[in-house]
């Protein structure tokens, strides 16, 4: 069983490999939804997306 401060390590490392982190905003997004834009991100190789 993995601790709770490993898994915590473990997402730190994985965040800081990230070059990107978009976040989303439906009413800021020019009429697109927030899974359109989602669906481009992962297109696009986004690992995170808030």
């Amino acid at each position: 069983m993995i601790s709770a401060d490993q898994k915590k390590r473990e997402r730190l490392l994985r965040f800081q490999e990230v070059d990107l982190y978009p976040v989303t905003c439906e009413p800021l997004s020019k009429g697109r939804s927030d899974l359109e834009i989602l669906e481009a991100l992962v297109i696009a190789g986004c690992k995170i997306v808030q």
